[in-house]
């Protein structure tokens, strides 16, 4: 379990920074580790628009120092340490996406000392083929963090057969979300079943409780628990549902 950066943070909201990061550490070591909670994770907007003139990533302003001593900073309290990217050309909040870029990429997170990166889905490559795209680039930055030889959680944020595909709306072809979690279990350590969750506004709880009918009735259709290990029981499957929203 852990803390990410996203809901009190995104769409641009201030107050992404260094320093916010590493007072939630600070607090998270604090009061919330002894409880199972280890994750620091950074989603969006943590890097500059445009990469640097060799090709890599640039963390903006808001980090000084980098991202390599921020790391550090959070392993000095015990804890690991997240970031996110996107597959396509463009994260959802208009940085750079790891098209093209994955290997790099790859080793520069794990030369940051990054314990888990969540890949989005918000852009399309250059050749728009978003049909394919998504299993093919994941697979990729899969195999490049593999390469680097730094353990590293890879979470799967592609919500798999949410498109229309053929002229097909694929969220209710349960085969097609049984191809796509047979290949994440392949790919990913971990992968998302439902859009997001509101968290502002008159619809944060009906979002909540959309989700949660769909995940029922994605258990109900495939079994999900055959894709989730040995200890994922249908007592388990609400608790780790209510625990990804807590």
């Amino acid at each position: 379990m852990g803390w990410s950066s996203w809901n009190p943070y995104h769409a641009g909201v201030i107050g992404l920074d260094e320093k916010t990061i590493r007072a939630q550490a600070d607090a998270m070591a604090q009061h919330l580790s002894a409880f199972g909670y280890s994750y620091i994770n950074i989603d969006d907007f943590w890097a500059e628009h445009s990469r640097a003139a060799n090709g890599s990533m640039v963390p903006s302003k808001s980090f000084p120092s980098g991202m390599k001593n921020l790391a550090d900073h959070v392993h000095s309290k015990g804890l690991l340490f997240g970031l996110y990217t996107d597959v396509g050309t463009a994260t959802c909040g208009g940085q750079p996406g790891a098209w093209g870029h994955e290997c790099a990429d790859a080793q520069m997170f794990a030369e940051w000392g990054i314990d888990w990166l969540k890949e989005d889905h918000c852009s399309p490559g250059p050749n728009n083929d978003m049909d394919k795209m998504y299993l093919d680039t994941l697979t990729k930055m899969s195999q490049c963090l593999n390469a680097t030889g730094r353990p590293i959680f890879f979470d799967l944020c592609a919500h798999g057969c949410y498109d229309i595909i053929d002229g097909v709306d694929q969220k209710h072809n349960a085969s097609c979300w049984k191809e796509w979690y047979t290949h994440a279990t392949e790919i990913g350590n971990s992968w998302r079943t439902t859009t997001d969750l509101e968290v502002r506004g008159p619809r944060m709880w009906n979002s909540t409780l959309s989700n949660w009918y769909r995940n029922n009735a994605f258990q109900a259709k495939l079994n999900l628990s055959q894709f989730a290990g040995e200890r994922m029981t249908c007592r388990t499957f609400p608790c780790m549902f209510s625990c990804s929203i807590a």
